[in-house]
């Protein structure tokens, strides 16, 4: 095995008479970066083998090199990057057209290359730079330097001390005015960062690690992208602050695999939608070395997750929350002209301690989006294509070095970062089992910035029950025969309910059932019921819950007064479903959720027509439950609402349904328990198949009101 060089890293100008690269004593290579003025516009790694190389070589190469990112600044279609979705439909791209490439004869001197998101004069975003640290004062003071070179200067800067008690973070803090140190004793990045956001006052929160020094133009590139109103994150390009080792290097091989490094890229719903069944690559957007959020969306999606991120599963706290953005509607982007530079771990144990922290943070993160969403695309990665991907991985490395996989002339291969990963992977399983009943965020929102939603200090933010714990409160008499049906509705209704820090949710027509109280213990609850008898039901007596007895076309609530509003199994009473509606989306704050279940197209009762001997009448069961309608076709829902709706999940499949209708019969109590007892067997394993978009009777729908800006 031959030693390894270092590679020099040169920064190359285009405007510029391009350098003679040389191979100079000790050096393995060059990484070539290629700049126009303050911004990336291409790479390139030359082995020394293929040294030297002159100006002229250089620049006969470069057209290619840089040619999709000048398109992509230059031109609004061709040349842009491929969209990374997991579908065999994916549209065409168009060919840029002729004569706009004709009126770029000389694109480097036509065009700043600057990319302008809003009109000229918009004023620009304040930013607050958060900077996460524990305990490397050295690599602190270097990050700190280049923060202070900004330009233009951020309205704040803020040091995360995630261990305090050391005081040598506070040191070199103090060496620098500008910089307003906070201390933050819990460990773990994630609640570092959370307490950045909770310290913050800037529209615009950028986040970037202790061992990252940051462009002079990195404030400017994100002020820039957030001119789109549309984009509610971005993260940009990380480059190498050097390449010494061989773990450096070989991190930075898998650190750009990305074929749109060096051009702007999008995320949004269509990539979320195309990518779910397979897992979504949120991972894909970028680094949390190099990232920034508007402010909002921490109220919207909620903050990092505790359970993540160094110091606690390894990674992933900043996939996560991407995750939830794309999940949730948002569009977020990558844009490279926001650029950092990183330095890589510089060992092989560190190499591999840190593949291992990071695979354990991904799987546990796979399978807390899973609870949080029900998204089975994150199981068949956990449980499937991570598996298969080290089995690929693993055989390539071994066609690379047998006989060597171990060590080689005192010198570790990089087939121990693999094996990291392997034990990073099972040790994710665990770390999800020991710590998924745990809260993402465990301190409350009483000490939120200036800017975000006040919530009451008693109890934390509003976002929806795990659903573990959610279908564990299931109210129904026998929850697991009798009331199998009702899981499979709180369940649905689970899917379909964002994950959203809410303040003031409306039930309409909650009855005694609590079940909005179940999703969102933390958010307060007006249940509207026309019987006033519920009034003393033990939910409704509950903190936080203010029953109230009213009719549902007539709301006495103020316009824009509540975040949600829950219609489960109500809308097919009501008479005038049109005025109940028009009442709902009156008092529903602009970007707020309607959330509605309610029997559907395939609705019967009873379902199977051997049933009818044992089961009341469908006309019985419409006077018996109040019925008005048989329910709802999605379709028919969107003429009601009219508003286009963001997620639907069927319940009560053609399976369970049997179980539905004995446990509604007028067979004897108890032989109605063992009846539901004998079929449990076809009842889980059509609960277990039962996917959101398959057949079923009844459908749980989530419906979003537009923001004031749409």
């Amino acid at each position: 095995m031959s030693c390894f060089l270092p590679w020099k890293i040169v920064h190359a100008s285009v405007r510029e008479a391009l350098p003679d690269l040389t191979a100079e004593p000790g050096w393995g290579g060059l990484f070539v970066v290629f700049w126009c003025d303050s911004l990336p516009v291409g790479q390139v790694s030359i082995p020394a083998l293929l040294l030297p190389l002159t100006s002229s070589q250089l620049a006969a190469e470069l057209p290619r090199l840089i040619a999709p990112a000048v398109a992509d600044r230059l031109m609004p279609t061709g040349f842009r990057a491929p969209l990374p979705v997991h579908s065999r439909k994916q549209p065409p791209q168009e060919p840029p057209d002729l004569e706009l490439l004709l009126e770029f004869g000389r694109p480097l001197e036509s065009c700043s290359l600057r990319r302008k998101s809003g009109p000229f004069g918009t004023v620009r975003p304040s930013v607050s730079v958060v900077v996460c640290t524990r305990n490397r004062p050295e690599v602190l003071k270097k990050c700190l330097s280049s923060i202070h070179g900004l330009s233009p200067q951020p309205n704040e800067i803020i040091v995360i001390d995630n261990d305090p008690s050391s005081g040598l973070t506070e040191v070199v803090a103090s060496a620098f005015p500008e910089v307003r140190y906070v201390p933050e004793p819990r460990r773990g990045l994630s609640a570092a960062r959370n307490t950045g956001i909770r310290n913050s006052r800037g529209a615009i929160i950028a986040f970037t690690d202790d061992d990252v020094e940051v462009h002079p133009g990195w404030t400017g590139a994100i002020q820039d992208v957030f001119h789109d109103a549309e984009i509610i994150a971005t993260t940009g390009l990380v480059l190498p602050a050097e390449l010494l080792t061989p773990a450096q290097y070989a991190f930075q091989g898998d650190g750009l695999g990305c074929g749109w490094e060096y051009r702007a890229l999008d995320f949004d719903h269509n990539f979320f939608r195309s990518m779910k069944h397979v897992g979504v690559p949120a991972w894909r957007l970028g680094a949390g070395a190099n990232m920034a959020f508007r402010r909002e969306a921490f109220e919207r999606v909620g903050f990092f997750d505790e359970r993540l991120g160094a110091g606690t599963s390894g990674c992933s706290e900043d996939s996560e929350l991407w995750y939830r953005l794309l999940a949730e509607g948002y569009r977020c982007r990558y844009e490279p002209a926001a650029v950092v530079f990183h330095a890589h771990r510089s060992d092989w144990t560190e190499l591999r301690e840190q593949s291992y922290n990071y695979m354990r943070g991904h799987t546990a993160a796979l399978l807390f989006q899973f609870d949080r969403y029900g998204h089975w695309g994150n199981i068949y990665r956990a449980f499937l294509a991570l598996p298969f991907y080290f089995i690929v991985l693993g055989f390539r490395h071994w066609k690379r070095s047998v006989g060597r996989l171990i060590r080689h002339s005192g010198e570790e291969t990089p087939f121990l970062p693999l094996l990291g990963q392997i034990r990073g992977a099972i040790a994710g399983y665990g770390y999800y089992l020991r710590y998924r009943r745990h809260p993402a965020d465990p301190m409350t929102m009483a000490a939120v910035a200036p800017g975000l939603r006040r919530f009451d200090a008693s109890r934390s933010a509003g976002h929806k029950t795990p659903l573990s714990t959610f279908l564990s409160h299931n109210p129904f008499e026998s929850p697991l025969t009798l009331g199998f049906f009702y899981r499979e509705k709180m369940r649905a209704i689970h899917r379909i309910a964002p994950d959203l820090p809410f303040r003031e949710v409306l039930e309409v027509g909650g009855g005694r059932s609590g079940l909005t109280r179940l999703l969102y213990t933390g958010a307060r609850i007006t249940n509207l019921d026309m019987d006033a008898t519920f009034a003393d039901a033990p939910c409704n007596r509950q903190e936080g819950v203010c029953f109230v007895s009213g009719d549902a076309t007539r709301l006495e609530f103020e316009s824009r007064s509540f975040d949600a509003v829950t219609m489960f199994d109500v809308l097919e009473h009501i008479p005038d479903h049109e005025r109940a509606v028009s009442e709902v989306l009156r008092v529903l704050r602009p970007g707020g959720y309607l959330l509605v279940s309610a029997p559907n197209e395939h609705w019967r009762f009873p379902y199977y027509r051997f049933m009818k001997k044992w089961c009341p009448s469908e006309e019985e069961m419409f006077a018996e439950w109040g019925h008005v309608r048989r329910g709802y076709s999605l379709e028919e829902l969107n003429k009601l609402i009219a508003l286009s709706c963001e997620r639907s999940a069927t319940f009560i499949s053609p399976l369970t349904v049997l179980c539905h209708d004995v446990a509604f019969s007028r067979i004897p109590g108890r032989l109605r328990r063992a009846i539901c007892l004998a079929l449990s067997p076809i009842t889980w394993i059509g609960y277990a198949m039962h996917m959101p978009g398959s057949s079923g009777t009844e459908t749980a729908s989530a419906w979003r009101k537009p923001p004031k800006n749409s």
